[in-house]
C-alpha cells in the first residue's frame, strides 16, 4: 500500500486578508482624513494655481479660448477631482461642467462660447464667495446644469 501524502494547497488570500493585528477600517479612514488634513494649506495652493489658470483663460478672445480648451478642460478635471477633499464642493461641481463642456467640444464638435463663459463666471463667484447660501448654490448649479442639458452637453 502507498504512503498517505498531505497535501495542503497554498492560500491565495493570505496575502489579501489580513489578520486581528490589521488596522480596521474605521482606523485607516482616521487615518486617511488626517492626511488630507494635514495637506490642506497644499491642496488650496493647488485649487488657487488651477482656478487661476481657468480664470485666466475666461478673459481671453474667443479664438484663444478655443485654442487653449484642453489646457482649460485639464485645469476644470484638477479642480473637479480635488476640490471635495478641502471642503470645495461647489467649486468642483462648477468645475465638473467647465469640464464636461470642454469634452464636449473634443468628442462631439459642441462649442458654445457664451455658456462655457458663463460657467468659467460661476466658477469665478464660487471660488470668491466660498461661504455662499446652500439655496443659492444649488440653484445655480440647477441652471448651469440645465444650461448643458440644453445645448447637449452630457456631463
Amino acid at each position: 500500500m502507498a504512503a498517505t501524502r498531505i497535501f495542503t494547497p497554498k492560500n491565495r488570500l493570505a496575502g489579501i486578508i489580513g489578520d486581528s493585528q490589521d488596522p480596521t477600517a474605521e482606523a485607516l479612514q482616521a487615518r486617511a482624513e488626517a492626511r488630507v488634513e494635514s495637506l490642506k494649506e497644499d491642496i488650496e495652493q493647488f485649487l488657487a494655481q488651477r482656478v487661476a489658470t481657468i480664470e485666466r483663460i475666461a478673459t481671453e478672445r474667443e479664438d484663444i479660448l478655443f485654442a487653449e480648451c484642453l489646457a482649460l478642460g485639464e485645469a476644470a478635471l484638477s479642480v473637479c477631482e480635488v476640490a471635495g477633499s478641502a471642503g470645495h464642493k461647489t467649486l468642483g461641481e462648477v468645475a465638473r461642467g467647465i469640464h464636461a463642456m470642454v469634452d464636449a467640444l473634443v468628442t462631439q464638435g459642441v462649442w458654445h462660447t457664451e455658456a462655457l463663459q458663463a460657467h468659467m463666471n460661476a466658477l469665478a463667484v464660487v471660488a470668491a464667495n466660498p461661504e455662499t447660501p446652500v439655496e443659492d448654490v444649488g440653484k445655480m448649479l440647477a441652471r448651469l446644469k440645465a444650461m448643458r442639458d440644453r445645448i447637449g452637453v452630457q456631463d
